[in-house]
């Protein structure tokens, strides 16, 4: 094989590879996909359809992700008998880690480890804070990294309700 071959043919594959893990864009549809949670409970995308859903991508060393965590748990439980779904996505390498620190603080919406299948549906995270919003017809309206305040992430959050 030629170098200049070889070269092309490497080069394709990288293309492939970070095409294969693309970014989910806004006013595209979400992927649907089936998620075990932290726990063993399996959250089917079935369950999630004509619902508002907000992904929350994080970690425990995020401290922004830390401060946040109150607020999320406050709008889900203001939100929750309106339709809101919310799925937080953990970037953590240890689950039992993030079930801990779930009990711990005492939140009750959903959580679970980002695997492989969720990396290639929902795409790369490059930094946390990220939230993605969904509208009920599962097109993804909102796509932001970093922090927000409470007040920011409900006036996002109304509208889809």
């Amino acid at each position: 094989m030629s170098n200049i071959f070889r070269t092309t043919l490497f080069a394709l594959c990288l293309v492939w590879g970070v095409t294969t893990h693309a970014a989910t864009e806004v006013n595209q549809p979400a992927p649907k996909i089936d998620t075990e949670l932290i726990g063993g409970k399996l959250l089917q995308a079935k369950e999630l359809e004509g619902r508002p859903l907000m992904v929350f991508f994080w970690a425990t060393w995020c401290t922004t992700c830390a401060r946040e965590m109150p607020e999320l748990q406050r709008l889900y439980d203001t939100y929750k008998g309106r339709g809101l779904e919310m799925l937080a996505v953990s970037l953590d390498e240890d689950p039992n880690m993030v079930a801990e620190f779930w009990k711990e603080k005492g939140y009750t919406f959903p959580v679970a480890m980002r695997t492989p299948a969720l990396k290639k549906a929902w795409g790369s995270v490059p930094a946390t804070p990220q939230m993605i919003l969904v509208d009920r017809k599962g097109i993804v309206r909102v796509k932001i990294r970093g922090a927000l305040s409470y007040a920011e992430r409900e006036d996002l959050i109304k509208p889809l309700l």
